[in-house]
């Protein structure tokens, strides 16, 4: 899969992109949301995994952007620090999942194997 990880945090971007490369995907990083629309719009994207709280754009307003151009590509958050109404409000947004960065780690893991075979399945 084309993977776009959005995060402020160099160590998160490279962790993320490391994980994803090893899986065997393909996978660019950006440390903001415009930067991530510019890799998007020249290169294109299945998923794009977001940091929640970042400057200028952050990661709700980034699922915004995408919904609108780019309904087909999945879109996660990642936090810092979760909360309920923060989740809920992601997924109804049209986020594919909300995961903690350090909590959810096998979860975030599981999700991305389903997106996987999703995306095999088309």
């Amino acid at each position: 899969m084309k993977i776009v990880v959005v995060d402020d945090e160099e160590v998160m971007r490279d962790s993320l992109w490391g994980y994803l490369t090893v899986k065997g995907h393909q996978c660019q990083v950006a440390k903001s949301g415009e930067a991530a629309l510019a890799l998007i719009e020249k290169d294109g994207a299945d998923v794009v995994i977001t940091d929640f709280n970042m400057p200028n754009m952050d990661g709700v307003d980034l699922l915004k952007i995408l919904r609108k151009k780019y309904p087909k590509v999945k879109v996660v958050l990642l936090t810092g620090f979760a909360d309920v109404e923060n989740a809920i409000d992601a997924v109804n947004l049209g986020a594919y999942g909300f995961y903690r960065k350090s909590k959810d780690i096998f979860k975030f893991t599981k999700m991305i194997n389903q997106i996987e075979k999703e995306n095999l399945a088309k």
